[in-house]
């Protein structure tokens, strides 16, 4: 988990120093792997839930509105 936060952060810094950290048809491809793993952490107990929730916060590239 906290390798997958560490690319996420390193995406996102990129992104801001580039514009872009991947190419758009990535972005799917992110939020989808993102809210597969909020959800089965979800799934897994009040415990990870609680994690799930929040990691959703913060997590780099999500829309904390979504």
């Amino acid at each position: 988990m906290h390798a997958f936060q560490r690319v996420a952060e390193v995406l996102d810094q990129r992104a801001e120093e580039r514009g872009t950290a991947s190419p758009p048809e990535g972005e799917d491809f992110y939020a989808a792997i993102l809210q597969g793993v909020l959800t089965a952490l979800d799934a897994e107990g009040p415990a990870s839930a609680a994690f799930a929730e929040h990691l959703a916060e913060f997590w780099p590239g999500r829309d904390p509105l979504a």
